[in-house]
C-alpha cells in the first residue's frame, strides 16, 4: 500500500498528465471548407499501425501525405495501436489533432480487431461499431457512420474484412455490411477492404445486395480496397502509391453531394485528361500527372491508370 510521499508523486503525475491534456484540449479547433461546393472527396488507407515498411514511425509523414489528398472523409484499417507490442499509441486522437479532423476510433482496442477509424473534418452525427461475421478467422471491424457535411447527410460504411482464405467469413461479413448499405438513409459511400476481385461473389453481394455503385467498374486491377456509393455523382477517382508508408496505396474518391437527392445524375464518361475538367475538382498535383501501371518508386504518385475524371456524357 502507498503511503505518504508514494501517494503524493502518484497524484503529481496523474494531475500532469491530465493538465497537459486539458492544456491540449481548447485548442483542437476543426475548421474546414469544401474543395468546392458540395464537392466530397473521400479516401481509403491501410495504415499499418503508424509504421513503414522497414519498421520505422510513420506518423509524421503519414499526416502529410493524408493533408496533400484533400480528403474529407479518411477511413484507415491496421489503426490500432493501442497495445504494447504496437507502442500504446493512439492513432486516431494523434491524427485528429494533427490534421484537424473529427475521429471515430471505432471497435475498441478489446474488441481484439487489426483497427478501423475515420476522420472526417465534418461532425458526426452518429456512428455504430460493428464486430462482423467471424465464425473462422480474425474479428472483422466496421463502422457505420453518419456525417453532417455542410448541412447534408451523408452515410459512410467503412470497413476491413477478413482474409480471402476464410470463405464463410467473408460471405456472411458481405451479407452484412451490404445491409447496412441498403438500409442507409442517406447518400452513402462505402469504403471497404474486401480481399476480393472485382465482381466476385463478395463484390456483387455489396454493390447488388446493398445497391451501391463501384466507382470504377472498368477497374480490374483491385483486389483489397474499394470505393462505393449511391446517392451522389462521382467525379473523380484517383489510386495513389504507399510509398514505402505501407504495403497498400491509398484510393480517394470525389463526388458532388446533390442539394436534392430524389433528383441524382451520374457521370458517365470517363476522361484523363485534365484540361478537360474544371480546377475546382482536379485532385492535387502533388502526386504527380495521368500514371499506367504500377509505382513502385518510394515516393507517392499516382498509379494505375489514374486519376480519372467522370463528366455527363453531353460535356464538350
Amino acid at each position: 500500500m502507498l503511503r505518504g510521499s508514494g501517494v503524493w508523486i502518484l497524484f503529481l503525475l496523474v494531475a500532469s498528465g491530465l493538465g497537459g491534456y486539458c492544456y491540449r484540449y481548447p485548442n483542437q479547433t476543426v475548421s474546414h471548407q469544401p474543395k468546392a461546393r458540395n464537392v466530397l472527396t473521400a479516401a481509403i488507407w491501410t495504415y499499418h499501425f503508424g509504421y513503414d515498411n522497414v519498421g520505422w514511425p510513420s506518423l509524421e509523414r503519414s499526416a502529410e501525405m493524408l493533408r496533400e489528398t484533400e480528403a474529407d472523409v479518411i477511413t484507415l484499417l491496421e489503426s490500432d495501436a493501442s497495445k504494447p507490442y504496437l507502442g500504446n499509441n493512439d492513432l486516431g486522437m494523434w491524427l485528429g489533432e494533427k490534421l484537424g479532423m473529427y475521429v471515430d476510433f471505432g471497435p475498441s482496442t478489446k474488441d481484439h480487431t487489426w483497427g478501423n477509424l475515420i476522420l472526417s473534418k465534418y461532425p458526426f452525427v452518429k456512428s455504430v461499431h460493428h464486430l462482423l461475421p467471424s465464425p473462422h478467422g480474425e474479428l472483422a471491424p466496421a463502422i457505420t457512420a453518419m456525417v453532417n457535411f455542410t448541412g447534408h447527410l451523408v452515410d459512410f460504411v467503412v470497413t476491413h474484412m477478413g482474409n480471402d482464405r476464410d470463405v464463410i467469413d467473408r460471405d456472411l461479413q458481405a451479407k452484412f455490411l451490404s445491409n447496412e448499405l441498403k438500409t442507409a438513409e442517406n447518400p452513402v459511400i462505402f469504403l471497404g477492404y474486401v480481399t476480393s476481385a472485382p465482381f466476385s461473389r463478395d463484390y456483387v453481394q455489396l454493390t447488388n445486395g446493398g445497391n451501391v455503385k463501384d466507382i470504377d467498374e472498368t477497374d480490374r486491377d483491385r483486389w483489397c480496397e474499394y470505393i462505393m456509393y449511391r446517392g451522389l455523382t462521382r467525379l473523380g477517382y484517383a489510386r495513389i502509391s504507399h510509398g514505402g508508408l505501407s504495403d497498400t496505396e491509398i484510393q480517394v474518391g470525389r463526388f458532388l453531394v446533390p442539394d436534392d437527392s430524389d433528383d441524382v445524375k451520374d457521370n458517365e464518361r470517363i476522361v484523363t485528361n485534365t484540361k478537360e475538367v474544371d480546377a475546382s475538382i482536379r485532385f492535387s498535383t502533388r502526386f504527380g500527372g495521368f500514371s499506367d501501371g504500377h509505382n513502385w518508386v518510394e515516393k507517392h504518385r499516382y498509379h494505375m491508370s489514374t486519376p480519372k475524371y467522370f463528366l455527363p456524357r453531353n460535356h464538350s
